[in-house]
């Protein structure tokens, strides 16, 4: 059986440990030092293990064999844009946002 690529933090050059990545919103007393977290959003097309530097705690993705930052701004987990013109995405991130405060106030509203 092939041994995984060892990979290496490239600010401190430790080496990286394999985690899984869990999505979700954590129980706050939960130990999460065994996991990444891949923020409170579930994605099941999201990437199911990273890496994460025992020294300073950046965590990294691999993804055709490079080595790229995860879970910071300009979240990586989204696909590469071709340059490619997609019509109506900005109207359908629109709708998917409403849908979403929507929600949040139906979830809410009892408190109001």
């Amino acid at each position: 059986m092939k041994e995984p690529k060892e990979y290496r933090c490239p600010s401190c050059k430790k080496s990286l440990s394999r985690k899984p990545i869990q999505y979700g919103l954590p129980d706050p007393d939960a130990d999460l030092s065994d996991v990444i977290s891949g923020g409170c959003c579930v994605d099941e097309h999201g990437p199911k293990f990273g890496y994460e530097c025992p020294k300073c705690h950046k965590t990294y993705l691999v993804k055709q064999g490079q080595l790229l930052p995860f879970g910071e701004e300009g979240d990586e987990n989204e696909e590469e844009d071709d340059g490619g013109e997609d019509e109506g995405a900005d109207e359908n991130k629109k709708i998917d946002d409403d849908m979403v405060n929507l929600e949040m106030l139906d979830f809410f509203e009892d408190d109001l």
